[in-house]
């Protein structure tokens, strides 16, 4: 009796139950969580975030570098402070003792992208330029004057640098190891030394910060506060249709996916003119896929702290 109870039993699921409709169990989303990031009122802060342990994995102060170095053994890239307004004057066909007119300069930008092939210092390797750094302002809006450099070499453990004052009163060499823990490591002029600014590249996704962005018809560099991801490891999309309560798992697949370093970039916000303040785009989502391949959406709710400050932005979000 039991064999035919069981036999009835398969046979009725296997006539009445579609197989592709086997129900599996659902995809359980994460806690709504509320975060605030102190960038500061004068916007002097450079904040990481790691959206799984919601939390700032590492912060210092924007003029603590003026130089980043790529680590990975075949990197030979260079970097500027963007945070700072920072750009490069390439100078070909001179000595490095030459006393360059600043007023000559032609100004090159990093990409804010983040893509590796449009920075200003761009590929020096097999050349014989060198180049002046426009150390950009710190955030006073006080400028931290110019430095010039020469990459003598590049190989899978560092960086061979010559840098000095334009007129040549500190002129010196230094050497730049590489750490491959971190996708770049920084150097000050200020302080003539290597510093940690970057968390390892596996411990954060987010960096709240100032940084130039580049406006075109005619070339114009701002200094504009926002979010940059941690590229090319964090990739965003960005949902202006739907409401954010309804985002959900089931609709990633349906998004878009970019990898530029300033998809969530600054305009999540609008400044009026008018009244000297700024009001938060409601209508803007963002789907981000974090370094360990986990999926969350951001919506972003303010920009003042609760003492009215402004440079605390202060977002939602939840691990789809």
């Amino acid at each position: 009796m039991r064999n035919k109870i069981l036999f009835y039993s398969m046979f009725f699921c296997f006539f009445s139950c579609d197989m592709g409709e086997i129900p599996v169990p659902a995809h359980e989303a994460g806690d709504m969580l509320i975060s605030e990031i102190e960038i500061g009122e004068d916007y002097r802060y450079q904040s990481f975030f790691n959206l799984f342990n919601n939390e700032i994995v590492s912060q210092n102060i924007k003029t603590d570098w003026d130089l980043a170095f790529e680590t990975s053994i075949e990197g030979w890239r260079i970097f500027l402070n963007s945070s700072k307004g920072g750009a490069a004057w390439k100078i070909s066909d001179e000595f490095f003792q030459n006393v360059p007119e600043i007023n000559l300069a032609n100004w090159e930008w990093d990409s804010p992208d983040g893509n590796l092939d449009s920075n200003a210092i761009g590929d020096y390797r097999n050349q014989s330029n060198h180049y002046v750094i426009d150390r950009g302002y710190d955030y006073e809006g006080i400028h931290l004057g110019y430095r010039k450099i020469r990459i003598d070499s590049v190989d899978s453990y560092g960086y061979s640098l010559r840098y000095a004052t334009l007129d040549n009163s500190f002129d010196t060499i230094i050497w730049v190891a590489k750490n491959q823990n971190v996708a770049k490591t920084c150097f000050s002029f200020q302080t003539h030394k290597v510093i940690s600014i970057q968390p390892t590249s596996d411990n954060w996704d987010l960096v709240f910060t100032q940084y130039t962005n580049l406006f075109y018809n005619p070339l114009t560099p701002y200094l504009v506060v926002g979010v940059l991801t941690n590229y090319p490891h964090v990739v965003v999309a960005v949902d202006t249709i739907n409401d954010f309560s309804t985002i959900s798992y089931a609709m990633i697949e349906s998004y878009d996916f970019s990898e530029a370093q300033d998809i969530i970039g600054y305009d999540w916000k609008t400044y009026n003119y008018q009244s000297g303040t700024f009001s938060i785009n409601t209508n803007i989502n963002y789907i981000i896929k974090d370094v360990n391949g986990r999926y969350f959406k951001l919506h972003f709710i303010d920009f003042y702290n609760s003492s009215g400050v402004k440079g605390y932005p202060k977002f939602e979000y939840q691990q789809l």
